[in-house]
């Protein structure tokens, strides 16, 4: 558990310095995941309004990992006699392997469609189709969890192992 650091000292520096930039990614993830999740429950609390489909094509992405599928909206809605238009879905990117997916989420918001918009009070052109937490909030709060708690146990190993 403990890097060897000259012939006859046993010190655990590098150990201490891997915990320590491994519980500062999982705060950061479990900062960020707490923040996306707070902002996802907002959505579902922020008023509505009806808007209209403009477009919405498929996008398709290939990496070395594969295809990945999902759908490019663009709507249009109206708060308080002004227009504004969105092309988000979900706070949250939504793609998938399948495309059978995208052609779902197309058909759901076809061209012309009218859909329900939530929009932010504070700032209009911030706006959702689906409000709420999905997959994404959920993975970076337990990536969080976990990158914070491993740290925080092999220090409780470590000190127990030493006698503290």
């Amino acid at each position: 558990m403990c890097v060897k650091m000259g012939s006859s000292n046993n010190s655990c520096f590098g150990t201490l310095i891997g915990v320590f930039i491994f519980g500062l990614v999982g705060m950061g993830l479990l900062i960020a995941g707490i923040l996306s999740y707070n902002k996802a429950r907002a959505t579902q609390s922020w008023p509505t309004v009806t808007g209209t489909i403009r477009s919405a094509q498929i996008v398709e992405k290939r990496d070395e990992d594969g295809t990945t599928y999902g759908l490019s909206v663009n709507y249009d809605y109206v708060v308080a006699d002004r227009p504004y238009s969105g092309s988000r879905i979900a706070l949250s990117d939504y793609t998938s392997s399948s495309r059978r997916y995208a052609l779902g989420l197309q058909e759901k918001y076809g061209v012309g469609t009218q859909v329900t918009v939530y929009y932010n009070p504070a700032d209009p052109f911030d706006s959702v189709l689906e409000p709420g937490a999905n997959w994404v909030q959920y993975l970076l709060l337990g990536m969080g969890c976990c990158f914070s708690t491993i740290p925080l146990l092999i220090l409780f190993s470590f000190f127990r192992q030493r006698g503290f």
